[in-house]
This record gives C-alpha cells, structure tokens and sequence, in this order.
C-alpha cells in the first residue's frame, strides 16, 4: 500500500484553496521525513520539476545536480513545517527559488573578481534549456522555440525580473504565484514580470518570429 499522499502529484502549479485541504495528508506529509519510504517517494515526484527549475532559473547547467540536491535535501528538513497553505509542488518551487537566488548570488560575487571589466556578468550566456514535454507535437514545437529564444535574449535582463518572467512564461505560474515563490508584494511581482517582458521585447525587437511567439505566452500582466 502507498503510503506518501503526494506520490502522484503532477507538475501542476495551482494553489489548494483552504477549504479543500486534507489535513491528514498534510500530517502525513509533514511525518514523511521520518519514513524512508515516503521521503522516497516525495523525492522522486518532485525531483523532475526541482530539476527543470534548477536549469531556467540558474541559467547554467555545470552545477545542477548539485543544486537540485540542495533543493531536496532542504524540503526534506522543513517538510515537518507545511502547513498545507499551497500544493507540495508549489510550496516545493519556492524552496527551489531560494536555491537558485543564493547560487546565481555567489556567481555574479565570482564573476566580479574573474571576469574583464568590459564584460558585464550579466552577460554570461544561458546554458542550452530543457525542452519542453508535450504531448501535442505543434504546441511542444512552439515552447520550445520560445525556450530558445529566450535562452538568447534572456541575458539582457536584470534580475530579479528575469527570474520573474522565467517564472511567469516559462513555467506558466499565476501572478498570485509568483509573489510568494519570489517572496515579494504582487504588485511588485506584477510590476517585475510587466518590466521585464517590455524589455525583452525592446532588446529582441531585430527577432520577429521570437516576440510572435513571446506574444502568445507573454502577454503584459495587468
């Protein structure tokens, strides 16, 4: 018998509303961290999107397995404080955020000391991203075009607002999402996604078919 509540949770980014909650699952889930058998289970259902994450926010992929170690190794810590405010997924993303900000922290403190003066680090190139899977060849053709293309233009963009519109178009969270994973107001989550996409378009403006398809998925939050 399957003992993890959460072994099947999907790549879903949807927030549970509190009235639907399943407290004894959250009192199961928070007691995982003591079973080896459901800690099995947690990582190997979040280990595939921690994974993803880890590669799009990051920008590079030299250190991604030992990133997405990271990420587990800290949800598995705090599982025993879910308080069940949000899905597993979802609550799992904000510990991956936090993962990703503190890596490309002590990057750009390396690139400082390393690279020339006449190159910026943030312009250090992306790293190839993951395609997209899909099961609807058009639609799975079309994301990973706008993947590439953002792996081009991306590079242009400061942060926080380009982790902000990764977040948004690429991972396909709500607005409401990405303020607590950044842990910002949502007005300023919203302000960071709809700066970030106007730059984007003004830097990519010599990229036609790139912004057609940033204009499918990247429309300005209102």
């Amino acid at each position: 018998m399957d003992s993890c509540p959460f072994r099947q949770t999907r790549d879903s980014t949807s927030t549970a509303p509190p009235q639907s909650r399943d407290f004894r699952s959250i009192r199961r889930l928070r007691q995982a961290a003591s079973n080896e058998e459901d800690a099995q289970g947690i990582v190997a259902t979040l280990l595939p999107r921690i994974r993803r994450r880890i590669l799009l926010l990051t920008r590079m992929d030299q250190d991604t397995d030992d990133l997405v170690a990271q990420c587990l190794v800290e949800i598995m810590e705090i599982l025993p404080r879910f308080r069940g405010d949000s899905s597993l997924a979802t609550w799992a993303d904000k510990v991956t955020y936090r993962v990703a900000m503190r890596s490309l922290s002590r990057r750009r403190r390396k690139e400082r000391t390393e690279l020339p003066d006449s190159r910026s680090p943030e312009q250090t190139p992306f790293a190839a991203m993951p395609a997209a899977a899909d099961s609807d060849p058009h639609r799975q053709a079309v994301t990973n075009a706008l993947v590439d293309g953002l792996r081009r233009h991306l590079g242009t963009l400061p942060e926080p607002r380009r982790t902000s519109v990764v977040l948004r178009v690429l991972l396909g969270h709500s607005m409401k999402e990405v303020s607590p994973i950044t842990g910002v107001p949502l007005e300023t989550a919203r302000s960071r996604v709809k700066k970030g996409l106007l730059e984007l378009r003004r830097s990519a403006s010599a990229d036609p078919q790139f912004l057609d398809l940033l204009g499918r998925r990247g429309e300005v939050p209102r």
